[in-house]
């Protein structure tokens, strides 16, 4: 069973079966909830992937009138609802509620139908993308060897940052993966960060 040393804050994988801990040496060292790794693994992958969805990016919207605005957009569910909506309002120019990358202020512009479908067609592909990905990732979690469980749960924040990041960044690759190519990428990915 794998042991976290809790009195240096510095942790640890070891065995009780090797033979070089005996006696006193165990007092600090206490075991790892395995289930409990897991489950604070999967509601912290949860919340990194909500505040990756929350992140603004710039996406590029052609008006009506051929000029070319950047505006503040997310891969929040809520977000991609708002351009459905200006998609159903009648007419085939509509206006729609954008933040101004510029400005960083609220503007109104008008877009044609065209432009209305190719930003709903980005917004819901990237969406997908990622909802595929929470699958993967948590099936991930919940069958992971306790070695790897140990491994990666008990990084630092900073390295634990990095590997959802790292793993949220590259979906549409990982998508593309089969499970052996996942398992590869994801034991890399720990020895990358570990090893920085």
């Amino acid at each position: 069973m794998p042991y976290i040393d809790r009195d240096e804050n510095e942790k640890i994988i070891t065995f009780y079966e090797n033979e070089q801990f005996e006696g006193q040496e165990f007092i600090n060292i206490v075991p790892v909830d395995i289930e409990q790794l897991i489950a604070s693994g999967l509601a912290y992958y949860s919340k990194k992937a909500l505040d990756y969805r929350a992140t603004k990016f710039i996406l590029p919207v052609y008006k009506a009138d051929g000029s070319t605005i950047g505006v503040h957009t997310d891969l929040q569910l809520s977000t991609l609802n708002d351009w459905l909506i200006v998609k159903n309002k009648v007419g085939t120019i509509k206006k729609a509620n954008v933040i101004n990358a510029t400005t960083g202020l609220n503007e109104i512009i008008e877009v044609d139908d065209a432009e209305i479908l190719r930003i709903n067609t980005i917004l819901t592909e990237l969406v997908d993308n990622l909802t595929a990905l929470d699958v993967r990732v948590s099936n991930k979690i919940k069958t992971a060897s306790d070695e790897l469980a140990v491994a990666v749960f008990t990084m630092n924040t900073e390295q634990l940052d990095i590997f959802a990041m790292s793993i949220m960044g590259d979906s549409e690759n990982i998508l593309l993966m089969t499970d052996e190519e996942f398992d590869t990428y994801i034991n890399n990915l720990v020895i990358q960060i570990k090893g920085s």
